[in-house]
């Protein structure tokens, strides 16, 4: 796949409008020296050193405000760009670096001509990647959008690819197959504020994505969209609007996308995707998977997905044209909801315990949820039907450390109040917060529900290793947070009834302060009861699509 990978990577370079490639010749990056060669559009410049080449490509993108590439072997060669990598930093001058590299096994084991070359140019350059040797795990899409990338930075100063090959590294006549059959790069990627109106190309089946969204005015131009479309709308835990009435919102997530009838209703040729990456494993999984146009607006550079075609790297606008589908599939919601209620009405479970706090909720009031299991609950089985309630989440790394604390830090910023939803183990982590609230007049609601370890690890597979799962992975107690919370002069009550929740919520409602309620749940019931809705739930989807 040498040969490939290397005539895709040249490919798409010359699709961008790169057509100056400065080489310091080498035996490691013989597949892209070989395409460069070969490709009709590439100009080739061959240099003794690699300073002189770098240099030189450093004088094409002062001129053209366009980067020249530079391709060095593996080793100290591409030590030798220092200089001019330098520079580029120093005045934003467009610079894109393309260093060949032994593979890992050869790294750290005394190879010849084997040097680290990871992230050599530290903070000089606006990216880097590590691109693993060829290979059938990173697919075409994923390789392209990689370049794609790579280039948008590279317009704004020094871009470094070090790109890892194995022996044979002799070209063949392995033919390469860019996914795109005109001469576009795979994904067009526009970035600032914008100038003029987007464009929406031509469509009969338009699916609306809403990720993780932190700017509130990026959120209230989300939802205008969505309010607007006449598509259907995934919109994910993370968007902080999953709460808010939006009609064609679709819900839950995970069992529909998982659910072969919808799923061939569904079959879109257009997705617009607003804001960053989602909760829902099964949306990302999906939204990978389609090989339709896929638009992305997002401030931030970082790749979201590897299908995006088009990728507008600026701030929601207020509204976009028209988003349809052909297909209407409202009638399933009020059958799923019914199904869930009807499972879920008679006891106070994990999925229930969200759905209440949820239902009661006042427009006045904001909503933080912790990782692991609250947050998925929340996107699987609460109906949006709020106003204007924000929710949030600490999804930058998914963590359950200082879930209590940022939940404290957001109520007070937003002059409201606030209800924070935790488990047992995010709680343990956060145990300095409980005493510092005790004493704060922050007037948050805290809802504590304690499986007795961690309660997500029940659904993986390593649950069922008997012998280790408990100890290891389930963090297995039986403490209750209520004798070391009441010591702290926190108000702390252990909650076993639906009706004794909602008497909680309307007391904390009435006069706001800092309060903790601990409802104790069984995790091994909690898994069952999980797979029973999904199990009922793609029973009723099915149905309604038949």
């Amino acid at each position: 796949m040498n040969t490939e990978w290397g005539n895709l990577i040249v490919e798409e370079l010359t699709r961008l409008g790169v057509r100056d490639f400065c080489i310091a010749p080498g035996s490691r990056s013989t597949p892209i020296t070989a395409a460069i060669a070969r490709h009709p559009k590439a100009n080739a410049h061959v240099f003794v050193d690699e300073r002189s080449a770098s240099f030189f490509a450093l004088g094409i993108g002062k001129y053209t405000q366009k980067p020249a590439v530079v391709v060095t072997t593996s080793g100290t060669a591409i030590s030798h760009a220092h200089p001019a990598v330098i520079e580029a930093d120093a005045l934003h001058i467009p610079l894109l670096l393309l260093s060949a590299d032994r593979p890992p096994e050869l790294r750290t084991s005394g190879a010849n001509q084997t040097i680290d070359q990871v992230k050599l140019f530290g903070d000089k350059v606006r990216f880097f990647f590590d691109l693993p040797c060829p290979n059938e795990s990173m697919d075409t899409a994923n390789l392209l959008s990689l370049i794609d990338q790579a280039y948008a930075h590279s317009l704004d100063g020094p871009v470094h690819i070090n790109c890892m090959f194995r022996k044979p590294l002799d070209p063949t006549d392995v033919p390469s197959v860019h996914p795109n059959h005109d001469e576009k790069p795979f994904c067009s990627i526009y970035k600032g504020r914008l100038t003029k109106d987007i464009k929406i190309p031509p469509h009969e089946k338009a699916v609306l994505l809403i990720g993780e969204i932190q700017d509130q005015t990026d959120q209230q131009h989300a939802k205008n969209i969505a309010l607007e479309s006449q598509c259907p709308v995934f919109c994910d835990a993370s968007s902080g609007i999953r709460l808010q009435a939006i009609p064609n919102q679709l819900y839950p997530i995970d069992e529909l996308l998982k659910n072969q009838d919808f799923l061939r209703n569904l079959k879109p040729d257009l997705i617009v995707h607003l804001g960053g990456s989602f909760v829902s494993k099964e949306l990302d999984r999906w939204s990978n998977e389609q090989h339709c146009t896929y638009l992305h607006i997002r401030p931030d550079p970082r790749r979201k997905s590897t299908r995006v075609t088009t990728r507008y790297i600026t701030n929601i606008p207020r509204s976009l044209p028209t988003l349809s589908h052909n297909v209407s599939f409202q009638p399933l919601l009020p059958a799923i909801q019914n199904r869930i209620r009807t499972l879920l009405e008679e006891e106070l479970s994990e999925p229930q315990t969200i759905r209440i706090i949820c239902q009661r909720l006042p427009d006045t009031a904001t909503l933080f949820l912790s990782n692991s299991m609250p947050i998925r609950d929340f996107n699987r089985f609460v109906i949006p039907n709020k106003k204007t309630i924000r929710n949030a989440v600490n999804r930058g790394a998914s963590g359950i450390d200082g879930v209590l604390a940022t939940a404290a830090g957001w109520t007070h910023a937003s002059q409201k109040i606030g209800v924070a939803i935790l488990g047992d183990l995010a709680s343990w982590h956060d145990l300095g917060t409980f005493l510092q609230l005790a004493e704060s007049n922050i007037p948050l609601f805290v809802c504590i529900i304690n499986n007795g370890g961690g309660g997500i690890f029940s659904f993986l597979p390593i649950s069922k290793q008997e012998d280790m799962f408990e100890q290891l992975f389930a963090t297995a107690h039986k403490k209750s947070f209520l004798p070391m919370l009441s010591s702290m002069g926190v108000p702390c009550q252990q909650i076993n009834a639906l009706e004794k929740l909602q008497e909680a919520l309307d007391s904390f409602f009435q006069n706001p302060q800092f309060s903790i309620v601990e409802i104790f749940t069984d995790r091994k019931e909690n898994l069952l009861l999980h797979r029973s809705l999904s199990a009922a739930l793609q029973e009723t989807i099915s149905q309604q699509l038949s």
